[in-house]
């Protein structure tokens, strides 16, 4: 051991635990930092904007609607979704890009606020947040299988 404790000493390296932390007083002269001072205030994702969170049966009777043109309207898709609100996006209206832009956005949000994105219609899109199930009416029919003969 007393190796190692040699050639850290010559190469500048800790040796032990007290030579591990800087205990100079130039830590404890920095102005903005107070060590009994009180905790930052932090928002949670889902209580943005002084609300707070709404219960299942609140978000079940929310759904917003969104025709974006382009791509400049997909923040209050982000916003709306974060609150747990189930979206609909009607792509209808957005050039194939934007289009292309804004369902990339909409994966995004589904995975990172652990949602789901499901295609309703032709470029229609249904954004649901956890805990939201979105069922088909009807399944849809099995592929058809053509015999050759």
């Amino acid at each position: 051991m007393a190796i190692w404790k040699s050639a850290a000493a010559k190469l500048g390296w800790p040796s032990g635990p007290e030579d591990q932390y800087d205990t100079s007083a130039a830590y404890d002269s920095y102005e903005g930092y107070d060590p009994e001072g009180e905790m930052a205030d932090v928002t949670p994702i889902g209580m943005a904007r002084g609300q707070g969170r709404l219960s299942v049966a609140e978000e079940a009777h929310r759904i917003f609607t969104a025709r974006p043109r382009n791509w400049d309207e997909a923040e209050q898709i982000g916003l709306t979704f974060r609150e747990s609100v189930p979206v609909v996006i009607n792509l209808e209206l957005a050039s194939d890009a934007d289009a292309q832009r804004l369902v990339d956005f909409a994966i995004g949000l589904a995975t990172a606020l652990h949602g789901r994105l499901k295609k309703i219609h032709d470029q229609v899109f249904i954004l649901a947040p956890p805990g939201f199930e979105v069922a088909d009416m009807a399944p849809e029919p099995a592929p058809r299988r053509y015999q050759a003969y």
